[in-house]
């Protein structure tokens, strides 16, 4: 008797897509040992994903949501690392498709709804401020947390300044602090909390609200998306989007860069890093006085030019923002 073949197993995409009979489009993050933080692929795949669904004319909206313990964790330290050493045209080229990720949700012509549990970082605070609609669970927590690594979040700033006001996000992009659902829809960033796993209840009159609306009644003509950047064209959805500008103008719009402050600051999060930034003037703490998060890594953040671990107000159950992501 022939003993069966082990198949090598597939990697799972980093982006699943579907589509429901009344015309609802799903987008789900998928890496959640990562916590869902991206890197090219997921670029790609949300890229390809936002393309297909927003050009399809049986798709009436598009829901957007993760798997694992939270929405999305920014993006991938590792990743970030090695396009940090590579040239200066595949930083661009990072930089470009990470701007048309977050543009192509906030020119989209479908509405977008986005459920945001367990928390939203970095980046992916850019996905809800392009998002039309952005339901929490109570116990999310969200931080705009480039900053933290020596990093500069422009990609999303033009939908982050038009969804929050800039004088939020001078806050929270300069200071990297963290904060809860509440205050993410006192200032705009989320339209509606609930319960805890109660996400897909709330959301359900307002995906039936959006269904029973005109399918011509749509984003963007009575809804103008936000200023693009200077490296954004203004190439209409959908088709292809390449970046235009000046290469100097480009160059300061994404963080990833041969800037060695940020090169130490993303390599200081490794979790076997010792090493302290040198924008801080008090040494790393040793392993053992770290605390650590609910995956048994460490989180650390920079205050004021010194080092201060990650705290919150917020009850014992959150967790710190996951290791490995912005």
């Amino acid at each position: 008797m022939m003993s069966e073949i082990p198949q090598p197993k597939t990697q799972d995409p980093p982006v699943l897509s579907e589509t429901d009979a009344r015309g609802v489009g799903t987008v789900t993050l998928n890496r959640p040992g990562v916590n869902n933080a991206y890197d090219a692929d997921m670029i790609e795949g949300l890229l390809d994903a936002i393309g297909r669904l927003g050009a399809d004319p049986a798709v009436r909206v598009i829901v957007i949501r993760g798997n694992g313990r939270l929405l999305q964790a920014g993006a991938d330290l590792n990743w970030l690392a090695q396009v940090s050493e590579a040239g200066e045209e595949e930083n661009l080229e990072v930089s470009r498709k990470t701007t048309d990720a977050v543009r192509f949700l906030d020119t989209c012509p479908k509405p977008t709804l986005a459920l945001v549990h367990g928390g939203c970082f970095g980046g992916g605070i850019g996905i809800l401020a392009a998002c039309d609609v952005v339901i929490a669970s109570e116990e999310a927590l969200f931080s705009i947390s480039e900053v933290r690594w020596g990093l500069i979040p422009g990609p999303i700033v033009p939908q982050l300044a038009a969804k929050i006001g800039v004088g939020q996000l001078r806050r929270y992009a300069l200071t990297g602090e963290r904060f809860a659902a509440a205050e993410a829809k006192r200032i705009g960033l989320v339209s509606e909390t609930c319960d805890t796993g109660a996400l897909d209840q709330t959301a359900a009159p307002i995906i039936e609200s959006l269904l029973r609306n005109g399918p011509q009644a749509r984003r963007p003509s009575p809804i103008p998306p936000a200023r693009p950047s200077t490296m954004n064209s203004r190439r209409p959805w959908p088709g292809p989007m390449r970046p235009s500008g000046r290469r100097e103008k480009r160059r300061r719009d994404w963080p990833v860069s041969a800037n060695g402050a940020r090169r130490t600051g993303i390599r200081n999060h490794r979790p076997m890093a010792e090493r302290t930034p040198e924008w801080s003037s008090s040494p790393a703490p040793s392993s053992a006085t770290r605390p650590r998060n609910g995956s048994g890594r460490v989180g650390c953040r920079a205050s004021r030019g010194r080092r201060s671990w990650l705290t919150s107000s917020t009850p014992a159950r959150s967790s710190s923002i996951p290791t490995g992501s912005i």
